[in-house]
């Protein structure tokens, strides 16, 4: 038998599985879609030129980009807050930083109108810009945009959640690398 209050939170658990659910239904979309722009479609029997190959991904990344930044992704602002964002993550990997931070500073608007400013995934938004700022040796804005993160992350999550971890050591990374390695120390 359960009481009221256990009805009441059965049922938000249940709804907040199902925005989980259709975010990452959301997000794998915006993934598909990505990936058919960057990577390129060839004949995998026929041997390709590595370089060919890097130049045509390059291309694959512009078309990505322009898609997402001329709102060609679709008019709904979630498809492509999240473009942005994948589409961010990837130029970090490709060590383009360049790209993903104006990737990151095109979506926060989005994500702002879609979420409200004290979200978790305006926190992601921010920590990934500062990863990016840290990458291009920006320090103080790197801190700035790591701390607001942090910020965010504290009132909207609890102290152990693994977002408040990564963000707590970008922070300490951040330090580190603007010498302030005390205060380093107390983010990790």
């Amino acid at each position: 038998v359960y009481s009221g209050a256990e009805a009441a939170l059965a049922r938000e658990r249940e709804r907040a599985e199902q925005a989980r659910a259709a975010s990452e239904v959301q997000m794998s979309r915006v993934a598909q879609r990505l990936m058919s722009d960057i990577v390129p479609m060839w004949n995998l029997q026929r041997n390709l030129d590595p370089g060919m190959l890097g130049r045509q991904v390059q291309v694959g990344m512009h078309r990505s980009w322009y898609a997402l930044s001329s709102g060609l992704m679709g008019a709904d602002p979630q498809m492509g807050a999240s473009g942005l964002y994948l589409y961010a993550s990837l130029c970090q990997s490709r060590h383009v930083s360049q790209n993903g931070e104006e990737a990151i500073r095109f979506a926060l608007p989005l994500l702002y109108r879609q979420y409200g400013p004290d979200h978790p995934k305006v926190a992601r938004a921010y920590h990934r810009l500062g990863e990016l700022l840290l990458l291009r040796g920006r320090l103080a804005e790197a801190d700035r945009q790591a701390s607001r993160a942090l910020r965010i992350e504290t009132q909207a999550v609890p102290a152990d959640a693994a977002m408040v971890v990564e963000t707590r050591l970008l922070l300490a990374r951040v330090c580190a690398a603007r010498g302030r390695d005390a205060e380093a120390e107390q983010h990790c």
